[in-house]
């Protein structure tokens, strides 16, 4: 059954290559596809593997993906630029993601009364971060100033970083509304998503780029 599923996905990935040129000249972008060809193949992949939403190996899945999508934002950053430009992403991620964030709780609470207010804001912190890759065609343009370029490429590639933890803070919260879990223990935890995951994240990330220098320099 996986040998299926692996065949199936490896010709699409086949068949996408060899029209990748073409692609790129359009409108139309290479997460636009895959996303598509996801939704349209999960629900036979998921019958053929057996698989269901709460199975491990979909919780495994899901998080080597999330973790190779949010290295791979932040390693197109250029960090020299962003050092002299910095002004309009900030304002971007400190201004414009938190109004984001604020103003679709409202429109989920709008939309969904079920949810409470905390849900509401996990639902409004997964729509929040953009992907420039979904509007490539337009931040690749020439017609668009560097500056706007740059700094939507820098909003993309740390936007998803930066609201992971206040997801799983809004997700935590929302576990509390009626449950056992405290205000100590969810303050706990939202305490550790703030510190010692970045501090943990960024000492690994010194070790790893060490190291990889070092390994080049040997050869």
């Amino acid at each position: 059954m996986i040998l299926e599923a692996v065949t199936i996905i490896s010709l699409f990935t086949l068949a996408f290559g060899l029209i990748s040129g073409r692609i790129e000249k359009s409108m139309i972008t290479p997460p636009m596809i895959f996303a598509t060809f996801g939704l349209l193949i999960s629900p036979f992949v998921s019958r053929l593997l057996n698989l269901s939403v709460d199975s491990e190996v979909v919780d495994i899945i899901a998080t080597t993906t999330l973790v190779f999508v949010l290295f791979t934002d932040a390693s197109r950053i250029d960090f020299k630029l962003l050092q002299q430009q910095y002004q309009l992403p900030l304002r971007l991620l400190g201004i414009g993601l938190p109004l984001t964030i604020l103003l679709g709780s409202g429109f989920a609470i709008a939309l969904f009364p079920q949810l409470n207010l905390w849900e509401a804001a996990a639902v409004a912190t997964i729509l929040a971060p953009t992907d420039a890759a979904l509007g490539q065609a337009v931040v690749n343009s020439p017609n668009v100033p560097v500056r706007i370029r740059q700094a939507l490429n820098i909003e993309s590639g740390l936007n998803d970083g930066i609201c992971l933890p206040i997801l799983l803070i809004f997700l935590s919260l929302a576990e509390s509304v009626g449950g056992e879990q405290t205000i100590t223990s969810w303050g706990g935890f939202a305490l550790a998503q703030l510190t010692m995951g970045p501090v943990i994240g960024i000492l690994v990330g010194y070790l790893g780029g060490q190291l990889i220098a070092a390994t080049a320099r040997s050869h």
